[in-house]
């Protein structure tokens, strides 16, 4: 018997949002995890190797006595090997966020098939340079609401979440997210921020399933070595970390559920367009129950 779609667009709370999550991505693993590595593989192994040689080089530096000879800590570590690291590491994040918002997006566009490599990839690179710019954005201005007070951080985070599932799903500007942000989340503000902090909680618990075996093995080695740094601990934690980085995809798939739960809330698109199919002879090819009408 063949799986019916999974339905995107219903009012979910938050337990649903959470378990609709983890569904979502067990039916569309394999086509979703094809997507990741083939989309974002380069810059995870470009970032990853860059990581590795700017680490590689201040355990170097540290076990020379070059940077404390010289009294400047901060020269060492902010070389330039170190900007080009974050700059990749920020452009693998942005990928993988990406992919999975466009992921989503593609699907609902083919009506609940799962998406191919190339239609996820013909989203990603329509918005790339658009959400590259508004997350830069929205972050610098979360950052800045956390840095002078964590109040206004918190209430932005949330009301920021659907910028990029907004920008993605309805070809939207930066104002225009924004602006419908906001509106979307103004009275669903605490099941937001609870959707937020449950998933990254969830990919901390993940993550650390793999790091916390190395952090122990780090930890360890300082003592066995008089306090000095473990070449093999830091390489470990520096690739357990990429490695980690897929988990960041339940994240961006539950911000984008939350996102159709939210507009099937106050706008009820999704119940219009099943009215809108009674009575057409390829009703049941939509995929939806009777039980739903």
């Amino acid at each position: 018997m063949e799986r019916p779609p999974f339905e995107l667009r219903k009012i979910r709370d938050l337990g649903d949002v959470i378990n609709d999550t983890f569904l979502f991505a067990k039916q569309n693993l394999k086509p979703l995890l094809k997507a990741y590595v083939v989309i974002c593989g380069f810059f995870i192994v470009a970032s990853l190797a860059s990581n590795l040689v700017n680490q590689a080089n201040i355990l170097s530096n540290m076990e020379d006595g070059y940077m404390y000879s010289r009294g400047d800590i901060f020269a060492n570590f902010l070389n330039p090997l170190y900007f080009v690291a974050m700059l990749l590491t920020l452009l693998t994040h942005i990928f993988v966020q990406l992919v999975a918002i466009s992921y989503i997006a593609a699907y609902a566009s083919k009506g609940g098939q799962a998406a191919t490599v190339a239609e996820v990839w013909g989203f990603v690179k329509y918005y790339f340079f658009r959400v590259l710019g508004s997350s830069i954005v929205v972050g610098f201005l979360v950052g800045i609401a956390f840095l002078f007070c964590l109040i206004p951080g918190f209430y932005l985070w949330p009301m920021l979440s659907l910028v990029i599932p907004i920008m993605v799903v309805e070809n939207g500007g930066l104002n225009y997210a924004m602006t419908r942000s906001f509106r979307l989340v103004k009275d669903n503000y605490w099941m937001t921020l609870g959707v937020l902090f449950v998933m990254l909680i969830i990919v901390v618990a993940c993550s650390m399933v793999l790091e916390l075996p190395i952090s122990i093995f780090t930890i360890g080695s300082l003592f066995a070595t008089g306090h000095k740094l473990s070449f093999t601990g830091t390489m470990l934690t520096v690739i357990a970390g990429h490695i980690c980085i897929v988990f960041y995809m339940l994240i961006y798939i539950a911000i984008t559920l939350n996102y159709y739960s939210l507009v099937e809330k106050k706008e009820g698109t999704g119940l219009m367009e099943r009215i809108d199919s009674l009575g057409q002879k390829d009703n049941n090819a939509s995929g939806h129950s009777t039980e739903q009408y």
